[in-house]
């Protein structure tokens, strides 16, 4: 049978590992819940194409859900997540013979379609 001093060494050993284990985890659940944004209207989407300047900038989703993309026009963003638009994008530059191999990351600069109004004394 363990002594408590003999559990309780134990535990502190191992509470690096769990902490460190925890720590590695953490940008996983980052990116997850990044790319489980749903877009909605206001938001201030930066998309970047490698290689592409003058495909690459700041879009602003309109209040019907909808952007204005270069080559491809009118985009439909709200409702959709980061990665299906990624996607969308891509495929789009892809099909219509806008580039060869589109690398497209789509990213929030601004979210403005989720707005928290705090009232009261605060």
């Amino acid at each position: 049978m363990l002594s408590s001093t003999r559990v309780r060494e134990f535990c502190q050993r191992r509470r690096g590992y769990v902490l460190g284990l925890l720590l590695s985890l953490m940008p996983i659940a980052y990116v997850s819940a990044v790319d489980d944004y749903i877009v909605g209207a206001n938001d201030v989407l930066t998309v970047t194409v490698f290689d592409q300047p003058q495909l690459s900038g700041k879009y602003i989703v309109q209040a019907d859900g909808t952007f204005n993309f270069p080559l491809l026009g009118r985009l439909k963003a709200g409702g959709l997540s980061m990665q299906v638009l990624e996607n969308e994008l891509r495929d789009r530059l892809l099909k219509g013979g806008f580039l060869k191999q589109p690398q497209v990351t789509v990213s929030v600069d601004q979210y403005r379609s989720q707005q928290i109004f705090v009232m009261g004394e605060v």
